[in-house]
């Protein structure tokens, strides 16, 4: 089993949130209920410096957490007090108390960087655990584009991160998400987002699933005419998961979110999708969208879908939807009456049901990866 001693923390906010950190979630906890974590927890870890590689370019600031926190600690426990009184995810609360290294990113006022910033995060050592953090602040008018990716000489790790943002006003972020999947690894990610007014984000992972591979993101629109796009895709196979966790809080009126997530799985794989829309009072003329669609490839696998609205406000435009399907036979059946093999027809499928999100990807250099790992899934 994993042993987590409380230990001596540098801050009351770190004593704070090993308190709230409740133990691992059951079954019974509606945000966990596919989310296997048995294995997780009679497995032994040992903590590891955390390793990251990253060049910056000119005009922001990238500071190792350590570092920061002696310039901008008050901004930063400030940032953490604030999200304890939100945060309901207990990983959250596990980073929070066990996390002290990580990296600090601000973007001054009006400076916007055109070419991403891209950050990796090494891990050499296996039975590993990792608890980082990113803290970034987007200024005002302000634009950065982030990419994260895991590389390492193991597979047998456990990584519980942690990324916040705050997007002032008329700022624009924007995330790519590798979670390129490590077949006996736990992946976690949990995504905090406060945007200001005219403020736009825009977040898109990439997984190929893990042990468990989770992504929990609380994105709270509190400046009028702010937005948020969130899309993902998963590849499973295997015995591997993936599961996403979502919450859009609508606060200001005039604000906008999307939500698309696609889930492709094969052999005994597991997904699960829940996404939760807020509509505040205050919030009139909100636009909010969510859609999760599901391909099942095999009999053994399985996907769970969970979309949901909740909306106090009179002047809205929503719409929430889900499928789990199989390939359409209608259409394998024209594509092999027009000489296809079955399983060339069937990938043929699956490469278009992938590519109507994988359109939305703007890096060159991370499109043609994704789309060679589309290649490399079907053709294993």
């Amino acid at each position: 089993m994993i042993t987590l001693s409380q230990k001596t923390a540098p801050n009351p906010l770190q004593k704070d949130a090993w308190v709230k950190w409740s133990g691992f979630p059951c079954r019974k906890a509606e945000a966990f209920r596919y989310v296997s974590l048995k294995k997780l927890q009679e497995q032994e870890f040992t903590e590891q410096p955390i390793t990251f590689h990253y060049d910056a370019p000119p005009g922001i600031i990238v500071l190792p957490l350590e570092e920061a926190n002696k310039t901008y600690g008050p901004l930063l426990n400030k940032r953490a007090l604030l999200l304890a009184q939100k945060e309901k995810d207990p990983f959250f609360f596990l980073n929070q108390a066990l996390g002290t290294q990580g990296l600090f990113i601000y973007v001054p006022p009006n400076v916007r960087i055109e070419a991403p910033l891209h950050i990796t995060q090494k891990i050499h050592s296996a039975q590993s655990m990792h608890h980082p953090r990113i803290e970034i602040f987007i200024g005002k008018g302000a634009e950065l584009t982030t990419t994260f990716a895991i590389e390492g000489d193991t597979s047998v790790f456990w990584n519980n991160m942690a990324l916040y943002v705050t997007v002032e006003e008329g700022g624009i972020y924007k995330h790519y998400d590798q979670a390129m999947g490590h077949a006996e690894a736990w992946d976690f990610l949990s995504f905090q987002a406060e945007l200001k007014r005219n403020a736009n984000l825009k977040f898109f992972s990439f997984g190929r699933g893990a042990q468990v591979q989770r992504r929990d993101l609380a994105i709270s629109l509190d400046g009028e005419h702010a937005e948020a796009d969130l899309k993902g895709m998963s590849l499973l196979d295997e015995k591997r998961e993936g599961h996403v966790h979502i919450r859009i809080d609508h606060v200001a009126p005039n604000t906008r979110s999307n939500q698309f997530f696609k889930h492709v799985l094969s052999d005994r794989s597991c997904s699960s999708f829940e996404g939760k829309i807020f509509v505040e009072q205050e919030a009139q003329q909100t636009e909010a969208y969510q859609l999760n669609n599901n391909l099942i490839l095999s009999g053994k696998a399985a996907a769970f879908s969970k979309p949901n609205l909740e909306i106090f406000a009179d002047d809205v435009k929503a719409s929430h939807g889900a499928t789990v399907s199989k390939p359409n036979l209608d259409e394998l059946f024209y594509l092999r009456s027009r000489g296809l093999s079955k399983d060339a027809a069937r990938d043929h499928l699956v490469r278009g049901f992938c590519r109507e999100l994988l359109q939305d990807v703007n890096l060159p250099d991370l499109y043609d990866k994704f789309s060679g790992e589309i290649y490399a899934y079907l053709s294993r």
